[in-house]
Protein backbone atom coordinates (compact mmCIF):
# COMPACT_ATOMS: atom_id res chain seq x y z
CA UNK A 1 0.00 0.00 0.00
CA UNK A 2 1.12 3.44 -1.21
CA UNK A 3 2.02 6.53 1.42
CA UNK A 4 -1.04 8.21 -0.24
CA UNK A 5 -3.23 5.57 -0.10
CA UNK A 6 -2.41 5.08 3.73
CA UNK A 7 -3.41 8.76 3.75
CA UNK A 8 -6.73 8.59 2.45
CA UNK A 9 -7.68 6.33 4.32
CA UNK A 10 -6.33 7.70 7.76
CA UNK A 11 -8.11 11.26 6.11
CA UNK A 12 -11.39 8.77 5.58
CA UNK A 13 -11.60 7.15 8.64
CA UNK A 14 -11.12 10.82 10.51
CA UNK A 15 -14.43 11.10 8.37
CA UNK A 16 -16.47 7.65 10.55
CA UNK A 17 -15.20 4.97 7.75
CA UNK A 18 -13.54 2.44 8.92
CA UNK A 19 -10.63 0.98 7.35
CA UNK A 20 -12.40 -1.69 5.24
CA UNK A 21 -15.58 0.39 4.62
CA UNK A 22 -12.67 3.55 3.53
CA UNK A 23 -11.06 0.69 1.46
CA UNK A 24 -14.47 -0.06 -0.38
CA UNK A 25 -15.58 3.10 -1.29
CA UNK A 26 -12.17 4.06 -2.60
CA UNK A 27 -11.93 1.22 -4.82
CA UNK A 28 -15.27 1.59 -5.69
CA UNK A 29 -14.33 5.05 -7.15
CA UNK A 30 -11.75 3.57 -9.42
CA UNK A 31 -14.80 1.76 -10.92
CA UNK A 32 -18.00 -0.12 -10.36
CA UNK A 33 -17.52 -3.46 -9.29
CA UNK A 34 -19.58 -6.29 -8.23
CA UNK A 35 -19.09 -8.16 -4.58
CA UNK A 36 -17.33 -10.86 -5.76
CA UNK A 37 -14.87 -8.46 -7.48
CA UNK A 38 -14.33 -5.68 -4.52
CA UNK A 39 -13.37 -9.02 -2.83
CA UNK A 40 -10.51 -9.61 -4.99
CA UNK A 41 -9.77 -6.13 -4.83
CA UNK A 42 -9.31 -5.47 -1.52
CA UNK A 43 -8.80 -8.98 -0.29
CA UNK A 44 -11.72 -8.25 2.13
CA UNK A 45 -13.50 -11.50 2.59
CA UNK A 46 -17.16 -12.00 0.40
CA UNK A 47 -19.13 -12.60 3.20
CA UNK A 48 -18.03 -9.69 5.27
CA UNK A 49 -17.78 -7.58 1.72
CA UNK A 50 -22.26 -7.30 2.16
CA UNK A 51 -22.39 -5.98 5.26
CA UNK A 52 -19.86 -3.65 4.76
CA UNK A 53 -21.72 -2.34 1.31
CA UNK A 54 -24.87 -2.32 3.19
CA UNK A 55 -23.58 0.14 5.91
CA UNK A 56 -22.21 2.10 3.23
CA UNK A 57 -25.10 2.37 1.58
CA UNK A 58 -27.08 3.48 4.43
CA UNK A 59 -24.35 6.53 4.53
CA UNK A 60 -26.00 7.20 0.61
CA UNK A 61 -21.96 6.70 -0.63
CA UNK A 62 -22.95 3.64 -2.21
CA UNK A 63 -25.64 2.91 -4.94
CA UNK A 64 -26.33 0.79 -7.37
CA UNK A 65 -26.63 1.11 -10.99
CA UNK A 66 -27.72 -1.49 -13.62
CA UNK A 67 -27.05 -1.67 -17.66
CA UNK A 68 -26.41 -4.46 -20.14
CA UNK A 69 -23.70 -6.18 -18.65
CA UNK A 70 -25.77 -6.28 -15.29
CA UNK A 71 -26.09 -4.76 -11.51
CA UNK A 72 -22.92 -3.09 -10.32
CA UNK A 73 -22.56 -0.97 -6.69
CA UNK A 74 -20.98 2.52 -7.97
CA UNK A 75 -19.49 5.50 -5.10
CA UNK A 76 -21.68 8.58 -4.96
CA UNK A 77 -20.00 11.44 -5.88
CA UNK A 78 -17.29 12.54 -2.95
CA UNK A 79 -19.02 15.62 -2.39
CA UNK A 80 -21.84 13.95 -1.07
CA UNK A 81 -19.54 13.26 2.39
CA UNK A 82 -19.69 17.07 2.98
CA UNK A 83 -23.40 16.90 2.50
CA UNK A 84 -23.78 13.89 5.18
CA UNK A 85 -21.34 16.29 7.01
CA UNK A 86 -23.13 19.32 7.33
CA UNK A 87 -26.33 17.97 8.66
CA UNK A 88 -23.97 17.14 11.76
CA UNK A 89 -21.25 20.42 11.60
CA UNK A 90 -21.81 20.94 15.20
CA UNK A 91 -20.22 17.65 16.11
CA UNK A 92 -18.47 17.41 13.60
CA UNK A 93 -16.26 20.14 13.05
CA UNK A 94 -12.88 17.57 12.69
CA UNK A 95 -14.23 15.57 10.03
CA UNK A 96 -15.45 18.37 7.31
CA UNK A 97 -11.78 19.40 7.47
CA UNK A 98 -10.78 16.19 7.56
CA UNK A 99 -13.24 15.54 4.07
CA UNK A 100 -11.85 19.15 2.76
CA UNK A 101 -8.39 17.95 3.00
CA UNK A 102 -9.20 14.42 0.72
CA UNK A 103 -11.83 15.60 -1.48
CA UNK A 104 -8.61 17.29 -4.34
CA UNK A 105 -7.34 13.24 -4.24
CA UNK A 106 -10.45 11.78 -4.23
CA UNK A 107 -11.83 13.31 -6.53
CA UNK A 108 -8.36 13.27 -8.60
CA UNK A 109 -8.46 9.25 -8.68
CA UNK A 110 -12.48 9.08 -10.22
CA UNK A 111 -11.14 12.00 -12.56
CA UNK A 112 -8.46 9.67 -13.79
CA UNK A 113 -10.06 6.19 -13.65
CA UNK A 114 -12.59 7.50 -16.27
CA UNK A 115 -12.87 6.45 -19.27
CA UNK A 116 -14.22 7.61 -22.54
CA UNK A 117 -18.00 7.16 -22.59
CA UNK A 118 -20.25 5.60 -24.85
CA UNK A 119 -22.47 7.98 -27.03
CA UNK A 120 -25.59 6.65 -25.22
CA UNK A 121 -25.17 5.27 -21.69
CA UNK A 122 -28.35 4.07 -19.48
CA UNK A 123 -27.97 4.39 -15.70
CA UNK A 124 -30.18 2.69 -13.00
CA UNK A 125 -30.69 4.05 -9.56
CA UNK A 126 -32.46 2.40 -6.69
CA UNK A 127 -33.53 3.91 -3.66
CA UNK A 128 -33.19 6.98 -1.51
CA UNK A 129 -29.42 6.85 -2.39
CA UNK A 130 -29.70 6.75 -5.60
CA UNK A 131 -32.44 9.48 -6.09
CA UNK A 132 -29.58 11.64 -4.23
CA UNK A 133 -26.94 11.01 -6.87
CA UNK A 134 -29.41 11.68 -9.38
CA UNK A 135 -30.09 14.98 -7.97
CA UNK A 136 -26.65 15.65 -7.23
CA UNK A 137 -25.42 15.15 -10.94
CA UNK A 138 -28.15 17.63 -11.69
CA UNK A 139 -26.03 19.91 -9.84
CA UNK A 140 -24.27 19.93 -13.07
CA UNK A 141 -26.41 22.38 -15.12
CA UNK A 142 -25.35 24.44 -17.45
CA UNK A 143 -27.84 27.14 -18.40
CA UNK A 144 -30.81 25.59 -17.94
CA UNK A 145 -32.99 22.28 -16.27
CA UNK A 146 -36.11 21.47 -17.81
CA UNK A 147 -38.53 19.10 -15.47
CA UNK A 148 -41.89 17.42 -16.51
CA UNK A 149 -44.11 15.95 -13.61
CA UNK A 150 -43.53 16.94 -9.73
CA UNK A 151 -41.64 15.29 -7.20
CA UNK A 152 -39.98 18.08 -4.55
CA UNK A 153 -36.72 17.24 -3.51
CA UNK A 154 -37.74 16.16 -0.45
CA UNK A 155 -39.97 13.55 -1.17
CA UNK A 156 -37.47 12.46 -3.03
CA UNK A 157 -34.49 11.83 -1.06
CA UNK A 158 -36.62 11.32 2.30
CA UNK A 159 -34.40 13.94 3.65
CA UNK A 160 -35.87 18.02 4.32
CA UNK A 161 -32.16 19.35 5.67
CA UNK A 162 -30.30 17.80 2.41
CA UNK A 163 -33.04 18.66 -0.06
CA UNK A 164 -32.59 22.77 1.48
CA UNK A 165 -28.55 21.93 0.83
CA UNK A 166 -29.18 21.32 -2.57
CA UNK A 167 -31.25 24.32 -2.98
CA UNK A 168 -28.74 26.55 -1.84
CA UNK A 169 -25.97 24.11 -4.06
CA UNK A 170 -28.45 25.30 -6.81
CA UNK A 171 -28.32 28.28 -6.23
CA UNK A 172 -24.61 28.98 -6.04
CA UNK A 173 -24.48 27.35 -9.61
CA UNK A 174 -27.01 29.45 -11.38
CA UNK A 175 -28.56 27.01 -13.46
CA UNK A 176 -32.50 28.30 -14.44
CA UNK A 177 -34.89 25.96 -13.60
CA UNK A 178 -38.40 25.76 -15.55
CA UNK A 179 -41.44 23.67 -13.71
CA UNK A 180 -44.19 22.04 -16.02
CA UNK A 181 -46.57 20.73 -13.69
CA UNK A 182 -50.51 19.56 -13.47
CA UNK A 183 -53.01 22.10 -11.48
CA UNK A 184 -53.03 19.84 -8.58
CA UNK A 185 -49.22 19.89 -8.24
CA UNK A 186 -48.87 23.53 -8.61
CA UNK A 187 -48.66 24.54 -4.90
CA UNK A 188 -46.07 26.26 -3.27
CA UNK A 189 -44.71 23.60 -1.06
CA UNK A 190 -42.15 21.11 -2.43
CA UNK A 191 -41.09 23.83 -5.64
CA UNK A 192 -38.07 25.39 -6.05
CA UNK A 193 -37.74 28.25 -2.78
CA UNK A 194 -38.75 31.32 -3.18
CA UNK A 195 -35.02 32.63 -3.05
CA UNK A 196 -34.54 31.11 -6.34
CA UNK A 197 -37.60 33.19 -7.62
CA UNK A 198 -36.88 36.12 -6.51
CA UNK A 199 -32.71 35.53 -8.22
CA UNK A 200 -35.24 35.16 -11.87
CA UNK A 201 -33.68 31.64 -11.57
CA UNK A 202 -37.31 29.43 -11.70
CA UNK A 203 -40.55 29.55 -13.38
CA UNK A 204 -43.59 27.37 -13.44
CA UNK A 205 -46.12 26.63 -15.46
CA UNK A 206 -49.17 24.87 -15.17
CA UNK A 207 -50.64 22.40 -18.12
CA UNK A 208 -54.27 20.67 -18.00
CA UNK A 209 -53.89 16.57 -17.62
CA UNK A 210 -56.42 16.16 -20.30
CA UNK A 211 -53.73 17.90 -22.21
CA UNK A 212 -50.61 16.03 -20.47
CA UNK A 213 -50.78 14.74 -17.41
CA UNK A 214 -47.95 13.51 -15.74
CA UNK A 215 -46.75 9.97 -13.57
CA UNK A 216 -43.69 10.33 -12.84
CA UNK A 217 -41.00 13.36 -13.30
CA UNK A 218 -38.91 13.61 -15.55
CA UNK A 219 -36.12 16.06 -15.66
CA UNK A 220 -33.57 17.10 -18.89
CA UNK A 221 -30.46 18.99 -18.08
CA UNK A 222 -27.40 19.13 -20.73
CA UNK A 223 -27.58 15.29 -22.35
CA UNK A 224 -28.96 13.87 -19.37
CA UNK A 225 -32.67 12.37 -19.08
CA UNK A 226 -33.36 11.85 -15.98
CA UNK A 227 -36.79 9.70 -14.74
CA UNK A 228 -37.77 9.46 -11.35
CA UNK A 229 -40.51 6.70 -10.55
CA UNK A 230 -41.53 5.89 -6.98
CA UNK A 231 -44.57 4.12 -5.74
CA UNK A 232 -44.69 4.04 -2.00
CA UNK A 233 -40.83 3.04 -0.55
CA UNK A 234 -39.80 1.94 -4.01
CA UNK A 235 -37.70 4.15 -6.03
CA UNK A 236 -36.17 3.35 -9.22
CA UNK A 237 -34.12 6.18 -11.09
CA UNK A 238 -32.92 5.90 -14.95
CA UNK A 239 -30.82 8.33 -16.43
CA UNK A 240 -30.34 8.46 -20.62
CA UNK A 241 -27.10 10.00 -21.20
CA UNK A 242 -27.41 10.92 -24.85
CA UNK A 243 -27.20 14.41 -26.92
CA UNK A 244 -29.78 13.78 -29.45
CA UNK A 245 -32.38 12.58 -26.88
CA UNK A 246 -31.89 15.12 -24.41
CA UNK A 247 -31.96 17.59 -27.33
CA UNK A 248 -35.45 16.28 -28.63
CA UNK A 249 -37.01 15.85 -25.17
CA UNK A 250 -36.33 19.71 -24.58
CA UNK A 251 -38.17 20.27 -27.78
CA UNK A 252 -40.93 18.35 -26.11
CA UNK A 253 -41.25 20.15 -22.72
CA UNK A 254 -40.85 23.57 -25.16
CA UNK A 255 -43.83 22.65 -26.84
CA UNK A 256 -46.10 22.02 -24.39
CA UNK A 257 -45.03 24.87 -22.26
CA UNK A 258 -46.15 26.80 -24.74
CA UNK A 259 -49.93 25.44 -24.25
CA UNK A 260 -49.31 25.85 -20.58
CA UNK A 261 -50.18 28.54 -18.14
CA UNK A 262 -47.14 30.42 -16.16
CA UNK A 263 -47.84 30.84 -12.78
CA UNK A 264 -45.75 33.35 -10.60
CA UNK A 265 -45.43 31.67 -6.97
CA UNK A 266 -46.71 34.15 -5.11
CA UNK A 267 -50.37 33.00 -6.40
CA UNK A 268 -49.98 29.57 -5.96
CA UNK A 269 -51.72 27.87 -2.49
CA UNK A 270 -49.36 26.81 0.29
Amino acid sequence: MTLIMKEILAQLGQLGLSNEEAKLYVALLKEPSTHLQLSRTTGIDRAKIYRLVERLEKRSLIARRTDDRGTFLVAADPHLLEIDLVSEEQRLRERRDALKATLPTLNAIRTMATSDKASFTIKTYEGQAGFKQMCWNELKTEGEIFTLGHGNIEALVGDPYWADRHRLFQLDAGYRTRDLVNPQRATRSGLASEHLYRANLYRVGVIDPQMLSFADQTVVYNNTVSIFHWQGDQKIGIEIVNTTYAAMMRQFFEHYWQLAHEVSIATLAT
